[in-house]
């Protein structure tokens, strides 16, 4: 029997239980539609690391990248509301859920709502984490605001700055006189 790691009290998983949630991460953590959602991944992962004791030594029994790993392990980082939305079904997307976790915690959730609505793209809320890491004080809807403007003014310079008849010499051309 293996310890229970972590802020709650010990509990500990039988062999069959880690050997268990081992298959259950090496069967999830490598397809894009997973057969497990996000939250039974983090518990799969939790039971894992008894027996592995770090996301690098698991990584390696699975074969993923730790990178990866630490993705799937930063959704226990979100608010609990935005957590709730996870086991809902209305995010799915374990690189919107990491990049959730980077931000505070109260941002997390109109956040969260933004991309369910279909407002933000998970680009979006990478920008968002590094726009909120510039403007700590700013109100989250502001930076929300300032993040979709600045992809319409993207969008402008690729569709009328570079005008989809020229050649790709003429685009190099452009950018070597900037």
């Amino acid at each position: 029997m293996k310890k229970k790691s972590g802020k709650s009290p010990m509990k500990l998983y039988t062999q069959d239980e880690v050997e268990a949630a081992v298959a259950a991460l090496i069967a999830s953590t490598k397809r894009v539609r997973r057969s497990l959602k996000l939250l039974e991944i983090v518990h799969n992962l939790e039971i894992a690391l008894t027996e592995y004791g770090s996301l690098s030594k698991l990584a390696d029994a699975i074969g993923i990248s730790s990178e990866m790993l630490r993705q799937f392990s930063r959704v226990d980082k979100l608010s609990q509301p935005v957590k709730q939305l996870i086991a809902d079904g209305a995010i799915n997307g374990v690189d919107v859920a990491d990049r959730l976790s980077r931000l505070p915690v109260t941002d997390q959730l109109p956040v969260a709502n933004a991309v369910i609505h279909g407002n933000l793209t998970s680009n979006d809320v990478r920008a968002i984490v590094s726009l909120r890491k510039a403007l700590p004080k700013e109100k989250i809807g502001k930076v929300i605001e300032r993040v979709k403007n600045s992809r319409s003014i993207k969008q402008y310079v690729i569709e009328f700055l570079i005008p989809s008849h020229k050649t790709k010499e003429d685009i190099r051309e452009c950018f070597a006189r900037a």
